[in-house]
């Protein structure tokens, strides 16, 4: 429901509660979800889902993407409209963390989520939605180190000539895992296919950096809170990051 709320939003960011109803059940029947049939052009939530998109309304005024009111000639009930901060988090339906339907469909678009993966994203979302960056900034970015291990991993196995760098490398900490797998693919920047090339030092290296260095933050009981922005950009930046190491993967050894 939260997913369908969005998607309508983003369409019609101004609205009230009527024609609302209508939009979110039109966007549930393109995604081939259950609705209460239609007439015409109009399109009907069942009569068990107009308290969820309630709930998933007040939800989003809590979380502070949708307020009350459309502008100032409609300023209250029903009339509905996407926030400052709204605006920003709906441009993009595939990476917004508001909307964890999507966003783990778009992850597992390239590859399915492993057991551990799937526990951190998911904390990390909720803790975003519940304005706790700092939480969602370590769970991302704990993410992000369990991809890495995982792509260590792939390298000992595959790569003969690197096995032993790279099983140090994995006995420590991110930080050297990171340094590992820049030396490793740097040296080996012409064997990756453009695509993957192109994006060598910024979706992977720079990213996993990024990731990194805002979840150290977060968790440094002497250093300033993460703030939600750091966190969004965090959580909108991982699933390229994530597409980079699958994509490379299969290559192994290089």
């Amino acid at each position: 429901m939260r997913s369908c709320l969005l998607e309508a939003m983003r369409r019609s960011p101004r609205t009230q509660f009527e024609n609302l109803k209508y939009e979110v059940a039109r966007v549930a029947s393109e995604r081939g979800l259950a609705v209460d049939g239609a007439g015409g052009n109009q399109y009907y939530l069942r009569r068990e889902d107009h308290r969820r998109l309630r709930e998933a309304v007040w939800a989003l005024i809590i979380d502070g993407v949708m307020t009350v009111g459309m502008d100032e000639s409609n300023e209250s009930w029903p009339f509905l409209s996407l926030t400052e901060y709204g605006e920003e988090h709906v441009k993009d339906p595939s990476a917004n963390p508001y909307d964890i339907a999507e966003y783990l469909k778009q992850l597992s678009a390239i590859s399915p989520l492993d057991e551990v993966e799937e526990r951190y994203v998911m904390q990390s979302l909720h803790a975003y939605q519940r304005n706790l960056p700092d939480a969602a900034a370590v769970m991302i970015g704990a993410a992000s180190e369990h991809l890495l291990i995982l792509l260590l991993k792939e390298i000992s196995a595959k790569d003969s000539t690197a096995k032993a760098r790279a099983d140090k490398a994995l006995q420590g900490q991110a930080a050297g895992m990171l340094r590992f797998a820049r030396d490793y693919f740097l040296s080996r920047h012409d064997r990756l296919p453009r695509e993957l090339r192109d994006k060598l030092e910024t979706t992977f290296l720079g990213v996993g950096a990024l990731i990194r260095g805002v979840r150290n933050d977060a968790g440094h009981p002497a250093l300033p809170s993460v703030d939600r922005e750091q966190c969004f950009v965090n959580l909108r930046l991982y699933p390229g990051y994530r597409n980079w190491i699958y994509q490379t993967q299969p290559l192994l050894p290089l």
